[in-house]
This record gives C-alpha cells, structure tokens and sequence, in this order.
C-alpha cells in the first residue's frame, strides 16, 4: 500500500506557483520541491492543513491511496 501525494496538480490547478505556495505557507521552496517530487518520506497533518487551507482544496484533493498490486 502507498499513498502518493498530488499536492503539484492541485497547486498547478489552483494557479499558484511553488515560490506562492511557500510563501503563502510558510514552508520552504525546497520542502515544496522534496514533497512535490516524491522524495519526502511523510507529511504532517499540520502541513496537510496548511496546503488545503491555502489552496481552498481537502485532503482528499492532495492525497490518493494507491493499493498494492496483488
């Protein structure tokens, strides 16, 4: 089981750029990077809020289980 986070097509869709969305957030550039290209390990509730917060969006908006294949 994995979730894949899909944080890039909702900012992409919402028309802010990674630099807005850092701002807006209060997140680093390169924490948005990490966790836009796959490479963060995890994300915090905390983190999950602000995004949706900033992008108008809910979680299920950001994040999307992906079973395994069996």
């Amino acid at each position: 089981m994995s979730v894949q986070v899909k944080l890039k097509g909702v900012r992409v869709a919402k028309g802010f750029s990674q630099n807005e969305l850092a701002r807006r957030t209060g997140f680093s550039l390169q924490n948005i990077q990490k966790i836009e290209q796959g490479r963060a390990s995890s994300i915090t509730f905390d983190a999950l809020d602000k995004f949706c917060f900033v992008l108008e969006c809910q979680p299920g908006d950001i994040l999307e289980w992906l079973p395994d294949n069996v």
